[in-house]
């Protein structure tokens, strides 16, 4: 199996997440987690290059441990963690909040999540509300980065939902909290030509449980994709995020760093980029494809790799 995006795979077609960066401050550990408990494979640590340090917009970076995984599956959607020296989370901030993986058994997953190190469950399993064909799971992984463990038995009316090759499979939903959803909304719609599939107002229990809120606190979302697909939830940051936004850009701490998107032409992005050029790569999983990092409205990095 390739260990770098496959054009022709549809997992890594417009508007599809392609990867996650995680910052770690315990990156032998974080590794490790993901390997004895998710069942990832390793494909190769490395170090940051000045380059990509750079292209990022943290060039204070460069240098540090870089490692790339996949799922046991071999799909070609890819976590990627780098070292950090900032041991404090990141906390209950605006950015990139969750990440949506497929699973093939939740309840089992669950019972081996009990007790492991790294990945802490928030609560047991249970259907959504709207539908029994997807059963999540939700949890904190070692860097404080917030996992949504989805087991799917089936499409919806107006999705298709991934049914996974693996017992941990790969990523295909990254979640957002942001100030202004409306505003991420648009941001995104010209950034990855996305459509607003749903709006929503629930009482959602994972925001609430790290937002320290009542359990039945009603919060605003949206997803975003395209024909038949959800890529992107937005969700509304529940509470004022009076923080300036270059300030927050420049605040790494552990947890998602940056989400990844495929593109079918960079050239064509109409939105600001961290760098004045597209860079191309020509490590894994990049293979010379090229790349843009952008900078969005909740001061989250969001990568567009044109494939």
């Amino acid at each position: 199996m390739s260990i770098n995006f496959d054009r022709t795979n549809p997992l890594n077609a417009t508007r599809h997440p392609v990867m996650a960066t995680i910052a770690t401050a315990n990156f032998d550990a974080a590794l490790s987690a993901y390997q004895s408990v998710l069942e990832y494979e390793l494909i190769e640590t490395t170090t940051l290059s000045v380059e990509m340090a750079g292209h990022w917009g943290l060039a204070a970076l460069a240098g540090a441990r870089l490692a790339l995984m996949r799922p046991k599956s071999g799909a070609p959607v890819f976590f990627r963690f780098v070292e950090i020296a900032n041991k404090t989370p990141r906390g209950p901030a605006c950015g990139w909040f969750a990440l949506e993986i497929c699973v093939r058994d939740v309840e089992a997953l669950y019972q081996h999540l009990i007790g492991s190190k790294g990945f802490t469950p928030f609560a047991e399993p249970m259907p959504l509300a709207f539908t029994d064909r997807v059963y999540p799971m939700q949890c904190k992984g070692p860097s404080g980065e917030i996992i949504y463990l989805n087991q799917v038995r089936g499409s919806l009316p107006d999705i298709d939902l991934p049914i996974a090759s693996s017992i941990v499979d790969h990523l295909f939903i990254a979640i957002l909290s942001a100030p202004d959803m409306e505003a991420a909304n648009e941001f995104y719609s010209d950034a990855l030509d996305m459509t607003v599939n749903e709006r929503h107002e629930i009482a959602y229990k994972t925001i609430n449980r790290v937002h320290g809120l009542p359990l039945e606190t009603l919060h605003k979302l949206s997803t975003l994709g395209g024909p038949r697909q959800v890529a992107l939830e937005v969700d509304q940051f529940p509470g004022l995020a009076n923080t300036p936004r270059a300030v927050m850009a420049e605040t790494i701490g552990e947890g998602i760093l940056m989400v990844s998107f495929a593109t079918k032409a960079l050239d064509d992005a109409s939105v600001e980029t961290i760098s004045d050029q597209p860079a191309s790569f020509d490590t894994v999983p990049y293979n010379g494809a090229r790349s843009v990092v952008l900078l969005g409205p909740a001061a989250e990095r969001t990568e567009l790799i044109e494939l």
